[in-house]
């Protein structure tokens, strides 16, 4: 366990304190207090690795958001092209099996084919993310 102290406004955490936050913030979808307790972690403790795994992948899912985004308005334009807005019942039935049954490859697979073609349905991006965890 890591006890050294790190600076913050009003208080002094520790790196594992900080980093519970930081991952709590990761959770609830704060993204930006998340990232800034992240580099912050590894300002001081440059080899944490899971402070820099978390914030790649945060990093990584901003970046791929901003494209699906980009193609969504694309999609927009057309409205025809872009019929179903939710994953079907047994899409996400087969997504869930495979997660409950450890089968992460495949399910990684699915989620992020759901996050493309459902980018504003939720489950496919919390799905992603804790599939990347594993």
């Amino acid at each position: 366990m890591t006890h050294a102290k790190m600076p913050f406004k009003a208080t002094s955490l520790t790196i594992d304190q900080a980093f519970q936050q930081a991952v709590a913030y990761h959770q609830a979808g704060h993204i930006d207090d998340a990232k800034h307790l992240y580099r912050t972690i590894l300002q001081t403790q440059p080899n944490h690795l899971d402070a820099q795994r978390n914030l790649d992948l945060l990093t990584e899912q901003n970046s791929k958001k901003s494209n699906i985004c980009k193609n969504h308005l694309k999609l927009n334009k057309n409205p025809s092209s872009h019929k179903q807005k939710t994953p079907t019942s047994k899409q996400i039935d087969t997504l869930v099996d495979l997660f409950n049954t450890e089968q992460y490859a495949e399910a990684l697979t699915l989620s992020r084919q759901m996050t493309e073609h459902f980018p504003h349905y939720d489950f496919g991006w919390k799905t992603l993310g804790t599939v990347l965890k594993q």
